[in-house]
């Protein structure tokens, strides 16, 4: 976890800590108070509080240190009940942060869309865990005390004519089914459905804006503390429709020898980095919903591609050398793009709906246009200033890589490039972006290496204990090496502990290391 990282969990946990503390202090306050209250009260209807006073208790007044409340589970859940109120309504407001694509968490704390996109996603469970504590807090006494099927369904439709005319009476209604809709779509985002059907998981996520109604009229306090994230991820889609609104067009459509497709886009005039991601919306293909995709390759016209040029001194030899980010737009972009197992998808569809266009009209005058969205995500500037650079693609975690490595040798600065894709496919060294990187001016700094494991289950993976030690074995310790890693979490935890196995033998690491599967 980077230091960044660990502040922002560390201050959301301090800041959590202080709340709770806080609600629960204030709610036995009150409690202690309603109790002294009673207790001054005259126990019948004759007599006068100044003798009930000076009676039950020697004769002198009841002050708040004479109360004492017995601790029983009853009391716990009323104080978990009002206490775990404030929580959710702090977390749902920071789980919308990170919600807008060019979010607060990323442009002024700089930090990576995945990281920002794991904070959504751990502030969603959170905001679920605290509103459970208080669901649970308010009605686990009654339904011990009340086990019945006509009780819950009261709790759920206890709505009449009366009801609807008086606000409170809405509260446990919009309550349980806030909660029920964000276990819904909690249940849908976790990876293992997620992955499996993204536009399930998609849909599902409008759904999100009923939940946040529904509990902003059980409880007010989310609307004031929403709002500030809600105009900010208004203000990013308003800038997001409007880049939307220029179509791009699809250049070319191939399929390669091991099944992926490569897309030529041209006409995206944004200004795109390596690692960066788009979202891609065909209309042919569907009329609201975009797919993320890496971008794998960076195209540029002659003579752009540099932020400006200096001299370095190499073994008593002057070499231009050229900076790796570049601020030009890009003139054309492809992605690199793995079908999906099921014939309906849209990544199965591409390639059809691209030669339908195409026999439509011989003379290749309509072209497939697609709306792209982005580029989104950033890169460490820390990752270029390295020595020696391992960048490890599995799958299609290789369009990253691929982006990554040819800007390095973009920059010509007599880097060495260790690269390896793994990948189930077969024929994945003919793949075309691959071979252009293998033949770029520089690819004598490049060492590339690409393993296929049949598909086999399970499949035979290389062991990167042995990989590491071969590329560590080439450089001494001080030296500073980037890792870039991109593919299924199990290569991803192998490619960290390696990571730091170098960074506790002196060597200086920077590492980046993503699943491919947001």
């Amino acid at each position: 976890m980077s230091r960044l990282r660990a502040l922002v969990f560390s201050l959301l946990l301090i800041l959590h800590v202080a709340v709770i503390a806080y609600w629960w202090d204030v709610a036995w306050q009150r409690r202690v108070d309603t109790a002294l209250e009673a207790a001054r009260k005259p126990a019948g209807g004759g007599g006068h509080a100044h003798r009930r006073q000076h009676g039950g208790h020697g004769g002198h007044e009841i002050t708040r240190d004479m109360i004492k409340i017995p601790i029983t589970w009853q009391i716990v859940c009323s104080q978990l009940f009002r206490v775990m109120g404030h929580p959710p309504a702090i977390q749902l407001a920071l789980t919308l942060l990170p919600v807008s694509r060019n979010s607060v968490l990323g442009t002024f704390l700089k930090m990576d869309y995945d990281d920002t996109l794991e904070f959504h996603r751990w502030s969603g469970i959170w905001t679920l865990a605290f509103t459970l504590a208080h669901g649970l807090g308010h009605e686990l006494p009654s339904a011990v005390a009340n086990n019945s099927f006509e009780w819950y369904a009261k709790r759920f439709f206890n709505i009449n004519k009366a009801n609807i005319e008086q606000y409170r009476s809405w509260l446990l209604q919009t309550g349980y089914w806030s909660t029920l809709l964000f276990i819904h779509i909690i249940f849908h985002a976790l990876p293992f459905f997620r992955r499996r059907n993204y536009t399930w998981f998609y849909i599902n996520h409008f759904l999100a804006w009923g939940a946040i109604i529904l509990s902003i009229i059980h409880a007010s306090p989310m609307l004031y503390l929403a709002l500030p994230s809600f105009f900010l991820y208004i203000l990013d889609a308003a800038i997001r429709l409007r880049r939307r609104a220029k179509p791009s067009v699809v250049k070319s459509v191939t399929v390669e020898p091991c099944g992926y497709i490569r897309m030529d886009i041209e006409g995206f005039s944004q200004v795109c980095q390596p690692a960066q991601w788009v979202n891609v919306r065909i209309p042919g293909l569907g009329r609201v919903m975009y797919h993320p995709f890496t971008v794998a390759g960076i195209h540029r016209g002659v003579g752009a591609g540099s932020d400006g040029v200096r001299v370095e001194v190499v073994g008593g030899k002057a070499l231009q050398v050229n900076t790796v980010h570049t601020p030009t737009p890009a003139d054309s972009i492809s992605l690199l793009i793995k079908p999906s197992g099921k014939v309906t998808r849209f990544t199965n569809n591409i390639v059809s709906h691209f030669q339908t266009l195409r026999e439509k009209d011989t003379e290749n005058s309509t072209p497939m246009v697609l709306h792209v969205d982005g580029p989104f995500g950033s890169f460490p500037d820390a990752f270029f200033n390295a020595d020696t650079f391992i960048v490890v693609a599995g799958g299609s975690g290789i369009s990253g890589a691929l982006g990554i490595a040819s800007a390095i040798l973009d920059a010509g600065r007599l880097q060495k490039v260790y690269l390896l894709w793994t990948s189930r496919e077969v024929g994945i060294e003919e793949t075309s972006l691959y071979k252009d990187l293998l033949s770029h001016s520089n690819s004598d700094d490049l060492i590339a290496q690409t393993v296929t494991t049949g598909g086999s289950n399970p499949s035979p993976r290389v062991a990167m204990p042995s990989y590491f030690s071969t590329i560590s074995a080439d450089c001494k310790p001080g030296t500073a090496v980037s890792i870039y890693g991109c593919g299924p979490e199990s290569l991803a935890r192998d490619i960290q502990v390696e990571a730091e196995k170098l960074l506790k033998a002196g060597y200086k690491v920077e590492c980046y290391n993503r699943g491919y599967e947001r």
